[in-house]
């Protein structure tokens, strides 16, 4: 299995600035995250302006350093369909085979059923326009969605082939809505698994008695990764392994106290090598 890093908690690094660390620290490859429809297009480390200019910026960097790019994660919803064109022409300038793809999210009315078939008229549209860039388009188990669980996922997937749409496993948000057993969740993804998230989350009791999810160290959470490593090793998954750690890189007491670049950069590259080395120790 590969390493790589999916950007979204690292986002007040320039790309110029993050992709040197993930070389200097052994990574394979970075996924990078782009920007939200409502945001400013011009904020995040990939947008879909001036695709052309972006795309020999960001990969002749890459190629530098030798790190692939095998997946864009976008927040394009699939009814927009000039934007995903758009991201497709960017992940096939950049070589990356994999887009991330973001349905409607689910309300109570519409109906599920309704999203149901509305999801897989999306996707239908959305895989034809992804084969004339050579790209597949993937499915993230997200809370939220009508499918946070992997038999809600195989069940929408089943209307296509394995080579023309695929599956990212995040056992963190599975924590939050959609956990089931390691085993039977990479078994049920079977043929569509195509990327994996690692992060960790837990729910903890508040003083008024309610519960709310956190996100946790790696070693901490309720996801046991040497569980879910060996279940994806008894299916043979050689993918990436695409690290989104928000406790980490995003809570207020790991911000630099002076608010100096050059110790957020530090406690960064500090923080990947300890992932990775704890990641190694798995697979």
């Amino acid at each position: 299995m590969k390493h790589s890093i999916f950007t979204v908690a690292l986002e007040d690094l320039a790309y110029e600035e993050l992709a040197p660390i993930l070389a200097q620290e052994g990574y394979d490859g970075v996924e990078w995250r782009i920007t939200h429809p409502d945001e400013d297009d011009r904020m995040k480390h990939l947008n879909l302006h001036d695709i052309d200019k972006q795309a020999q910026k960001v990969k002749q960097l890459c190629d530098g350093l030798n790190l692939e790019i095998p997946a864009l994660a976008s927040y394009e919803t699939m009814d927009k369909t000039d934007r995903i064109e758009k991201l497709f022409k960017l992940a096939n300038l950049l070589g990356a085979p994999l887009v991330r793809v973001w349905p409607r999210l689910y309300d109570r009315n519409p109906h599920f059923d309704v999203r149901f078939r509305d999801l897989v008229d999306d996707l239908r549209r959305t895989i034809k326009i992804a084969a004339e860039y050579g790209v597949k388009p993937i499915l993230e188990l997200h809370m939220g969605s009508i499918f946070p669980g992997p038999s809600d996922a195989r069940r929408i997937v089943d209307n296509f082939s394995p080579d023309e749409i695929g599956i990212t496993l995040d056992p963190g948000n599975m924590v939050i809505e959609g956990m089931i057993d390691w085993s039977l969740g990479v078994q049920i993804l079977g043929p569509y698994l195509a990327h994996v998230h690692v992060k960790n989350t837990g729910w903890l009791k508040q003083q008024d008695g309610t519960w709310n999810w956190e996100w946790m160290a790696f070693q901490e959470g309720m996801v046991d990764w040497a569980v879910v490593i060996a279940c994806l090793k008894d299916i043979g998954y050689t993918g990436y392994l695409s690290q989104e750690d928000f406790f980490s890189f995003r809570a207020p007491s790991v911000q630099s106290p002076t608010g100096k670049k050059r110790e957020r950069i530090e406690y960064v590259r500090k923080t990947l090598r300890q992932n990775k080395k704890y990641l190694d120790g798995l697979i």
